[in-house]
């Protein structure tokens, strides 16, 4: 019997990601973004910077944005396929800073902070505001400061999270963000196991 529950928790932590689709339901959090001026491939742009609060499938959370191609509006929701940030250029790294920095995020200064040591992994693995393919400017000294601390901290670490990612980006191909979030809680795929396990019974059960 435990056997029958243990496999099936097992496929589904290896390969859980690949057939999982919803719809991802964003709403800003005005209390924890700043508006942030960035250079992102040599194209100036004004945008939020700081988690969006997220719901998929019933779960609840704050997101990061792992994309800076297309954009959302303050209110959104389209469809979207779950992905490891293995997807994401220097994904471990990034994740690393949402699952070790996101639940302590409680001022404009720590998400905008956050978001752009994010933005600036995925893009130049953390090369800092002033370099690369990412830049930022006219940041005030407490963003910076914060943003280096977890970029130092997150420096040759690695973690797993989820990468909610659109399956479109709308009309004119813009819109429409890849964000971060969370990996399931381990309760919640316990309970998937279990409900795997009482399936492949009944199957079996159905056979003889």
């Amino acid at each position: 019997m435990k056997k029958l529950v243990l496999l099936p928790l097992a496929a589904l932590a290896a390969g859980a990601h690949a057939d999982v689709t919803g719809m991802l339901n964003l709403s800003p959090k005005t209390s924890t973004r700043l508006s942030v001026n960035i250079s992102y491939l040599g194209r100036d742009m004004n945008v939020w910077g700081g988690p969006v609060k997220a719901t998929f499938n019933s779960a609840t959370f704050d997101a990061y944005c792992v994309d800076l191609k297309h954009w959302n509006t303050e209110t959104d929701s389209y469809k979207v396929r779950v992905e490891t940030t293995s997807t994401v250029n220097y994904g471990g790294r990034a994740a690393y800073l949402y699952n070790a920095f996101s639940t302590g995020v409680n001022t404009k200064a720590e998400g905008a902070a956050l978001q752009l040591a994010i933005w600036d992994v995925i893009t130049d693995n953390g090369d800092g505001f002033s370099k690369g393919d990412f830049k930022a400017r006219g940041l005030s000294s407490e963003v910076v400061g914060l943003a280096h601390q977890y970029l130092n901290a997150s420096s040759g670490k690695t973690s797993t999270a989820n990468v909610f990612r659109a399956l479109d980006h709308g009309k004119y191909g813009k819109e429409n963000q890849d964000m971060m979030g969370p990996v399931p809680e381990p309760a919640t795929m316990a309970a998937l196991g279990v409900g795997v396990a009482a399936m492949i019974r009944r199957r079996r059960a159905a056979k003889k």
